[in-house]
């Protein structure tokens, strides 16, 4: 490819970028400002100053576009535990507590950057539901990596990452704490949980 046609090629993906950002960007706050069963298709499009058919070229429909901004983040998530289990043995039950501190750090870290667009949806009903399957998506993962095979460690692991859910959900929605210092809390109230099941016959 000549030299032209690469700068063609980059001028043209940097403005399907700017144009989903701002087709992103307008949906957010437009779910802000007047709930997600109340936005349209055209609101968005006259605001982004953008004609239906471009909206159109990247997305079916308002529902894909909610649920594809969360998608883009549990991609980040999985991407990111599948590069430590491969070279990881840990079991739910040999885990240590800097492996947990780690895999916490790292899930936060993901989600700090979109903390209040993840509060937004969390307040609205209607998209409460994406959050859910992307934790689900990551659960789904976890319980592949850390060998979950038996009824006891499945309870194990259940009660364990609903706990992770709910501090996350806390955390996101009313703490100003940073990501490193909640999931340094997060990992040691786990890894206590866990070493209390190990007495457990």
């Amino acid at each position: 490819m000549g030299d032209n046609m690469k700068k063609k090629q980059l001028k043209t993906d940097l403005r399907v970028e700017k144009t989903i950002h701002s087709i992103k960007e307008t949906f957010i706050e437009l779910v802000e400002q007047k709930g997600f069963q109340n936005i349209s298709v055209s609101e968005i499009t006259k605001r982004c100053n953008i004609n239906r058919n471009t909206f159109y070229l990247h997305y079916g429909n308002i529902d894909e576009l909610a649920k594809g901004i969360i998608t883009d983040t549990s991609i980040k998530m999985v991407s990111m535990l599948k590069r430590y289990s491969r070279s990881s043995k840990m079991t739910l039950m040999n885990i240590s507590e800097i492996e947990l501190r780690w895999g916490t750090k790292n899930i936060l870290k993901n989600i700090e950057p979109y903390s209040e667009l993840y509060r937004i949806y969390f307040l609205d009903e209607m998209l409460k539901g994406y959050i859910t399957n992307l934790f689900d998506t990551v659960k789904k993962y976890l319980a592949v990596m850390l060998n979950i095979k038996n009824p006891k460690s499945n309870m194990i692991f259940e009660y364990t990452f609903s706990g992770m859910y709910g501090y996350i959900v806390q955390w996101i929605s009313y703490s100003t704490t940073p990501a490193s210092e909640a999931a340094k809390i997060l990992s040691e109230l786990m890894y206590s949980n866990l070493q209390e099941f190990k007495t457990i016959n």
